[in-house]
């Protein structure tokens, strides 16, 4: 492993405890950590261990800093450049999730609606309490956050409080909880995940794709390529990698492998940028009957009707 590496010819270490860490040689401060919303848990930390002044007594230490996650928000992101210049930032971006420009609900048109949902049940959800006896609600998560997170082990308060909430409420992804996200990829990785997709985009993937360009044959197949058609009709229609990231529900690095097998056919670059026979392909998939027609109303019909038992395995 890297970290092995580096650690075998003292170039790197780990600390859990700055204050009583004894800098003996020139370092670079990188700060580890799995989500930053808005910021201010770090900066609550970085005062807490009085960091600042770690810099005046040890002149080992290199000034400039830099913090590594998995994913930062927007409001993180510009907290950080506002309070901390000097630490340079390595993380996955995220936008609001019911940002008017690249929200993944633009796909089905029903970014309001979704935030109304939101607003409507995280209302009733406390998120919180303050003395004597306030309690507190954040239907979009902490500060607004909009952040739609969750982890294996628990989900940030920046995430929309109905997904976390359990106050009154039965949550999906726990604030606290045990191995979830395993599960999770597991469905992701499947093609039930991708023709769900592609029966909302109101796609037929029934049978393979074959198209001839320039005397060669593209084949999309049924069993395997699902992705590659949902990730080709989301560029074609201008989605950024993040947003469709953020429709897919998967990371950077497993969109980076759909990527590579879209590649590998010829139809995008190394970057995802469609080719010259990606073009033609897909212009030729346009022009084929049934396969690549949207719906004009792209809104779900939602039954009101909701049948419920009057019993169960004999109980009332």
């Amino acid at each position: 492993m890297a970290f092995s590496k580096l650690a075998k010819g003292n170039r790197i270490d780990i600390t859990f405890d700055i204050q009583t860490y004894i800098f003996k040689e020139n370092k670079v401060l990188v700060f580890v950590d799995d989500f930053i919303g808005t910021g201010k848990s770090f900066q609550k930390w970085y005062r807490k261990n009085n960091v600042a002044s770690i810099f005046g007594t040890n002149p080992n230490i290199y000034e400039e800093q830099a913090i590594l996650t998995a994913i930062i928000m927007e409001d993180g992101y510009q907290f950080f450049k506002h309070h901390y210049p000097e630490i340079l930032i390595f993380a996955e971006l995220r936008s609001k999730i019911f940002c008017r420009t690249s929200s993944p609900f633009n796909l089905s048109n029903n970014r309001t609606a979704m935030r109304n949902l939101c607003l409507k049940y995280g209302r009733g959800i406390v998120t919180g309490f303050q003395p004597p006896n306030k309690l507190l609600y954040a239907p979009l998560g902490f500060e607004k956050s909009e952040a739609l997170v969750a982890f294996d082990y628990g989900t940030p308060n920046n995430s929309l409080s109905i997904i976390w909430g359990d106050s009154n409420w039965r949550p999906i992804f726990p604030r606290f909880a045990k191995s979830r996200m395993k599960k999770a990829s597991e469905i992701k990785s499947e093609a039930a995940f991708y023709l769900g997709l592609i029966h909302k985009l109101n796609i037929n993937f029934d049978n393979d794709i074959n198209i001839t360009i320039d005397n060669g044959n593209i084949q999309l197949s049924v069993r395997d390529d699902h992705a590659i058609l949902v990730y080709l009709i989301l560029t074609d229609k201008l989605y950024l990698h993040l947003q469709v990231c953020q429709v897919l529900g998967i990371t950077v690095l497993e969109l980076d492998k759909i990527i590579l097998k879209a590649h590998q056919k010829g139809l995008v670059n190394r970057e995802g940028k469609f080719t010259r026979k990606g073009l033609k392909f897909l212009t030729l998939l346009k022009k084929t009957s049934n396969i690549y027609s949207f719906r004009k109303n792209n809104e779900l019909e939602i039954n009101t009707n909701i049948f419920v038992p009057k019993s169960f395995r004999k109980l009332t």
